[in-house]
C-alpha cells in the first residue's frame, strides 16, 4: 500500500506541473505569476480523496483554476494553493500542500522561482 508520502507527493507534483504550464504564459502576458486559492476547504486524509473547487479564486485574482485552464483532480488527497512573491533575488511561485495521516498534519513546498529556501519537504505540522 502507498505511503501517505508517495500518495501526496504524486498529487502535489502533478498539480505543480499542470501549473507550471499555464505560468509561463501567464506571466509572459501579465510580469507576474498567477495565485492560486486553497482548495478544498478542508484537508483531506490521504487516503479518503476530497472534492476541490476548481472554481475558487482569491479576491485579488480575476482567475481561477479553471479559468486558467489548470488540470485539478476531480478527487484530491491533498488541500493545495499557489502563493506568489516578489523577493529581492526576483519572482516566484510556489505550490503548496497539506494531508493528514490519521491525527497527524503533514505540509509540502515546491518552489519556482529564485528563493530556493521556500521549498520545503514533507514534515509534520507544526513541527513537534
Amino acid at each position: 500500500m502507498p505511503t501517505m508520502q508517495e500518495i501526496g507527493e504524486q498529487a502535489i507534483q502533478d498539480l505543480a506541473s499542470s501549473v507550471a504550464v499555464k505560468q509561463a504564459a501567464f506571466y509572459a502576458a501579465n510580469g507576474r505569476y498567477w495565485q492560486g486559492a486553497t482548495t478544498p476547504t478542508d484537508t483531506p486524509k490521504f487516503d479518503s480523496p476530497t472534492a476541490p473547487k476548481a472554481t475558487e479564486r482569491i479576491s485579488s485574482e480575476a482567475k481561477s483554476y479553471s479559468d486558467l485552464g489548470i488540470k485539478i483532480p476531480t478527487r484530491t488527497p491533498i488541500r493545495f494553493s499557489v502563493d506568489t512573491y516578489n523577493g529581492p533575488q526576483g519572482h516566484g511561485y510556489t505550490v503548496a500542500a497539506m494531508t493528514k495521516d490519521g491525527d497527524d498534519m503533514y505540509f509540502r513546498v515546491i518552489n519556482v522561482g529564485p528563493e530556493t529556501g521556500r521549498e520545503q519537504d514533507w514534515i509534520k505540522f507544526p513541527p513537534r
